[in-house]
């Protein structure tokens, strides 16, 4: 996950840098948020039933 959050880091700072002229992209790296919506996901199974 750290190998794909810095590539894609790179990726978005060359971006916005050779598009000055336009609004950036700004990607939030904090999956905090993520995380607690998987922990409180209901289960596959219970969503079957």
């Amino acid at each position: 996950m750290v190998g794909d959050g810095l590539q894609l880091t790179l990726d978005i700072m060359h971006w916005n840098s050779i598009n000055a002229d336009k609004e950036p992209i700004d990607l939030p790296m904090d999956l905090t948020f993520d995380i607690e919506l998987r922990l409180n996901a209901p289960d596959d199974d219970e969503e079957a039933a």
